[in-house]
C-alpha cells in the first residue's frame, strides 16, 4: 500500500522527467547528425574543388598540346615570337633603351582589352594557355573568386 501511495505521487514527476530527457537525448541526436552532415558537406565540396581543378588543368594542358601541334603548320608563331625576342632584346642595347622606355611610358598603361587582346593571342599562337589562367585570375573576379 504504501508501494501504491509513492507511485501515485512519483510516477507524473518521472513521466515529465523522462519526457523532458528523451526530448534533450532526440535533440543532441538531431545536432550531432546535423554535425557530421556539415562535416560531409565541406568534404564534398573540397573534392569537387579538386576534381574541377584538375579536369580545367587537363584541359588547359590538352588545349596547349593541340596549339603546339599545330605550329608545324604556320610560320605565325614563329613571327610572333621573333617579333616579342626583338623587343625584348631592344631594351638592352644601349642606343634603344631610352627609345624603349620613352615608348612605354607614351603608351601608358595599356587598357584591358589591349592586353586581353595580346594574351589570347600568345596562347592560341603559344599554347600558354596556364599563362592565362594565371593572368585572369588577377584582373577579373569570376563568381565571387579572385
Amino acid at each position: 500500500m504504501i508501494k501504491s501511495i509513492i507511485n501515485f505521487f512519483t510516477k507524473p514527476v518521472a513521466d515529465i522527467v523522462g519526457h523532458w530527457q528523451g526530448r534533450k537525448t532526440a535533440a543532441a541526436d538531431t545536432a550531432n547528425e546535423l554535425a557530421l552532415l556539415e562535416g560531409d558537406l565541406k568534404k564534398a565540396r573540397v573534392r569537387a574543388e579538386i576534381r574541377r581543378t584538375e579536369n580545367q588543368d587537363n584541359q588547359d594542358a590538352d588545349y596547349d598540346q593541340k596549339v603546339l601541334d599545330n605550329r608545324k603548320y604556320t610560320i605565325m608563331d614563329d613571327l610572333l615570337i621573333v617579333f616579342w625576342l626583338v623587343i625584348f632584346v631592344m631594351h638592352f642595347i644601349p642606343d634603344y633603351a631610352p627609345k624603349m622606355a620613352a615608348g612605354w611610358t607614351a603608351i601608358g598603361k595599356a587598357p584591358w582589352w589591349f592586353q586581353f587582346g595580346m594574351l589570347g593571342i600568345l596562347v592560341s599562337t603559344l599554347g600558354l594557355m596556364r599563362l592565362f589562367r594565371m593572368y585572369i585570375g588577377d584582373k577579373f573576379s569570376f563568381g565571387g573568386k579572385k
